[in-house]
């Protein structure tokens, strides 16, 4: 499993919060195929979830896709980013 840390579902995050648990609170609501894309990401990049994930929006951006599309090409192993 990749939860770095666990983020209560329905308490919204303080103000003080680091970008990095706001990340992890947004990706619950990411679906099923964006978290297995991570977790087989953070495995080949030897990064934790939350690196991987942010990895996988940044090449998405880049790339001109959506998240969706990114992940479901690492998923289907037809895209290969930071490969």
């Amino acid at each position: 499993m990749c939860d770095d840390r666990v983020v209560p579902l329905f308490e919204s995050p303080e103000p003080s919060v680091d970008s990095a648990a706001l990340l992890d609170s947004v990706a619950l609501f990411e679906p099923a195929v964006v978290h297995q894309a991570t977790g087989m990401m953070a495995i080949r990049l030897g990064v934790s979830c939350t690196d991987a994930l942010a990895y996988l929006r940044g090449y998405a951006v880049t790339a001109g896709m959506s998240l969706v599309a990114v992940a479901e090409g690492v998923v289907e192993r037809s895209l290969f980013p930071g490969a």
